[in-house]
């Protein structure tokens, strides 16, 4: 499997389950899906999405069980699960979101994929790259130079 490998932050995953399928949250789980995009796991993320899709779902938001089943899917098979050690990152101040450079860091990931504005802003001392999905999905249909 090729292409980048990235680390989705929890919103993205939920943004793909509540939102239209046109929008550039759920275009990048089906391109995970289809292994376009290579994507990292880690016990902290699986944890934290379940816990977030049960709330959202409690809320009434998530109204579709078949997209769910599909992204989990998606996420389950072509994940590469990985456990990493926890390290300081003075830049990114919710410590509830620290899982989220300690996998990329330990993962080698080229990208972080998040809609959080403090993790938009953090200074991290590795190469990964932290956009938007619609950040992402531009990049990727950029024509390469």
């Amino acid at each position: 499997m090729s292409g980048p490998l990235v680390v989705l932050d929890t919103d993205a995953v939920v943004t793909a389950l509540i939102g239209d399928e046109g929008a550039s949250s759920y275009r990048i789980l089906r391109a995970v899906g289809a292994g376009d995009i290579r994507v990292a796991l880690s016990d902290a993320f699986l944890v934290e999405l379940v816990r977030t899709v049960r709330n959202r779902y409690r809320q009434g938001l998530i109204l579709n069980a078949a997209r769910a089943f599909e992204v989990a899917l998606d996420l389950g098979l072509q994940g590469e699960l990985r456990r990493p050690p926890g390290w300081e990152w003075p830049s990114v101040p919710d410590p509830e979101d620290r899982w989220i450079p300690d996998l990329a860091y330990d993962a080698g990931a080229d990208f972080i994929v998040t809609w959080d504005r403090h993790l938009l802003d953090a200074e991290l001392p590795f190469s990964a790259e932290v956009v938007t999905p619609a950040e992402l999905i531009q990049r990727l249909s950029a024509p390469a130079p």
